[in-house]
């Protein structure tokens, strides 16, 4: 890739890795794939007296939408 910078052209090396084969890799990794979580999770902790059920997600809005999805499908 060539880029202009200060006047003057600067050739660069790109370098890539397609998400979709890096996925396929590490799902292919015996010693990786079992660590993956596909189902949602309700998770708790105890603040000394009680659990309190939180939220771990980098998407909290979508937490108690796929945990009502997944579960309710075996009620």
């Amino acid at each position: 890739m060539t880029v202009l910078h200060d006047k003057s052209e600067i050739t660069l090396s790109v370098y890539i890795c397609p998400l979709w084969n890096w996925a396929l890799d590490l799902l292919q990794d015996p010693l990786l794939r079992l660590h993956f979580i596909w189902d949602a999770q309700s998770l708790y902790k105890h603040n000394g007296t009680s659990f309190e059920h939180f939220i771990h997600a980098s998407e909290p809005w979508m937490v108690d939408t796929w945990w009502d999805i997944q579960v309710g499908r075996y009620l």
